[in-house]
Parts: structure tokens; C-alpha cells; sequence
């Protein structure tokens, strides 16, 4: 995925262009198509047929001019799991480009994964309280059991009492799916700032650039 300043246009290319881009081509368009050609890739968003709002990545200022110059391009073997390519004009993405966005259908082999060992929450033993209480119970289950008859036994011994104390003192590490610094607050900024993506006025300018500060 790139901008490449590139315009290919109308008009079908081999199997590396389709007849659904925009505009007319111009020699960064050429040179994009030939690198294509050479690499045996496909540029997804010239192969669907959608209105041409759906087609322009970036305007020019004042909305004097739009082209197509950002691409999706895929290896030509992959063609046939791509279900759809346009852009979205609306979408607030803090940028002068409109997101451009591919839907696909991967069928990749599958992997056989190991479980995900489960981590002690080990931030509790920052607390006084409970750190005491943690060494409490591994020095009592220690002290009950006799000792092993080599290393090995007494290092096994030694483990599951610390393991035992964990899973009774500690529990289990929840993970966090969100990004710890990522506020409700920020979520609500986000919310607010989108309604003025698309403002023509320069108070809703104003206001998109002091909720994007």
C-alpha cells in the first residue's frame, strides 16, 4: 500500500489494471503499471465498479481537482480472494487523503498453537501486606513437608508450594485488550472530532483543528 503520485486512469492494462480506475494516466501511472507488469501484481482499487466518490484518494485544495493516487496492490495469484476495494470519503483520519480500505478472503493455513501459559499477577506482591502473607505460606507448606532425597524432589517440592501460595494469595494476570492510556475521555475527543471531518466553515475547521490538538 502506497501513494505513489500515481495516476493509471480508465482503461484495462493486461491483468494488472481493470477499466474501473479514474482519471486520465500520466507517467508516474505508466511507470507504476510497468512495475506492476514486471512483478506480477494487481491493483486492487481499478477492478470494482463503484460511483467515482468512491474511487478519488485525495482532492486538491478547495476541491478543485480529484485523483486516484493511492493503491492497493496484491500478488496476481492472491486475484481471486479479493472481494472488494473503494474508499471512504467520510471517514475522519486525520489526513487529506480518503481511507482506502480492501476486503478480502484469506484462506491460510492453519498453525497449531501452544496455549498461552497464564501469568501470576505479581504486581500484588508490591503491597507490604500481602507480600508477608505470600512468604507466610510458602514457609509454612515448606516447613510441613519433609525433605526430599535429592535435588530434584526438593526443587519440585519448592515449586509447587510457591505455586500453590500464588494461586491462592496472587490469582491469575488479567490482560488488557485496550491500551492502558486510552481514557473514556479520549474515546469521547475521537467522537466529537469526527462530526467535523467533512466541515465546509471555518468554525468547523476551527473546531476539528483544536480537537485534534
Amino acid at each position: 500500500m502506497v501513494d505513489w503520485n500515481a495516476v493509471v486512469g480508465q482503461g484495462r492494462e493486461g491483468n494488472t489494471v481493470e477499466e474501473f480506475g479514474l482519471g486520465q494516466r500520466n507517467v508516474r501511472g505508466s511507470r507504476l503499471v510497468e512495475f506492476c507488469t514486471d512483478h506480477n501484481l494487481v491493483l486492487a482499487n481499478t477492478w470494482f465498479i463503484h460511483h467515482k466518490r468512491r474511487l478519488y484518494t485525495w482532492a486538491r485544495p478547495g476541491d478543485a481537482g480529484r485523483y486516484q493516487i493511492d493503491f492497493i496492490m496484491i500478488r496476481q495469484r492472491f486475484r481471486n480472494q479479493v472481494l472488494d476495494c473503494k474508499t471512504f470519503p467520510g471517514a475522519d483520519v486525520d489526513s487529506d487523503h480518503n481511507l482506502l480500505v480492501m476486503k478480502c478472503h484469506l484462506k491460510l493455513k492453519k498453525l497449531k498453537k501452544g496455549k498461552n501459559a497464564k501469568r501470576w499477577d505479581l504486581d500484588k506482591l508490591k503491597e507490604k501486606r500481602v507480600r508477608d502473607c505470600f512468604k507466610e505460606h510458602v514457609a509454612k507448606g515448606l516447613n510441613e513437608k519433609a525433605e526430599g532425597n535429592t535435588i530434584e524432589e526438593e526443587w519440585r517440592v519448592m515449586k509447587n508450594e510457591v505455586s500453590r501460595a500464588a494461586e491462592e494469595m496472587l490469582g491469575r494476570k488479567k490482560i488488557s485488550t485496550k491500551n492502558q492510556w486510552i481514557t473514556q475521555e479520549i474515546l469521547d475527543l475521537i467522537d466529537e472530532r469526527r462530526k467535523y471531518k467533512n466541515a465546509r466553515n471555518e468554525e468547523g475547521r476551527r473546531g476539528y483543528r483544536r480537537l485534534k490538538n
